[in-house]
């Protein structure tokens, strides 16, 4: 079975039918790691139908791993438009952030998993990490000696 199929039925106006064909392709796209082919059938899935947050974020993955990074952002902020609390659209929001550069929304989506989840070591690595390569990168002496105290922030938060 081919994305022409569901084209087919979406032409003669069976849109019900052209979008659960759209669905079960991309499944099976996914399935047989065939990136591209899933990623096409996921857009026409959007267009008929209101996506689910499953399919948000399986584009938003497909898209990074094709490079398309800011495709990716847009799907994974989509997914949380439908779940505001979603660690794994928080996460990939960051990941793709950091990897944009946007290091600052990717320290407000971390910060927003540690609210939700405050003893998530990995991501109190990652934010250490990403406080101690801004430090490093920008070279500058007077933000330098913010980031010890930054980081035993994130490490030891403050008890309310």
């Amino acid at each position: 079975m081919e994305l022409r199929h569901a084209d087919l039925r979406l032409k003669v106006g069976h849109l019900k039918e052209a979008g659960e064909l759209y669905r079960k392709m991309a499944e099976v796209f996914l399935e047989k790691d065939m990136k591209k082919e899933a990623i096409e059938a996921f857009r026409k899935l959007k267009v008929l139908s209101t996506p689910d947050i499953d399919q948000l974020m399986a584009l938003g993955d497909l898209l990074c791993d094709q490079g398309d990074l800011d495709g990716a952002e847009e799907e994974y902020r989509s997914a949380l438009k439908l779940d505001i609390n979603n660690l794994i659209a928080l996460s990939g929001l960051a990941e793709v952030c950091l990897k944009k550069g946007g290091y600052r929304d990717a320290i407000i989506a971390y910060n927003k998993i540690l609210t939700l989840n405050p003893g998530d070591i990995t991501i109190k690595e990652k934010l250490c990490d990403m406080h101690i390569s801004r430090v490093i990168n920008r070279r500058q002496s007077r933000s330098a000696w913010k980031w010890p105290s930054t980081i035993i922030q994130i490490i030891v938060p403050k008890k309310p």
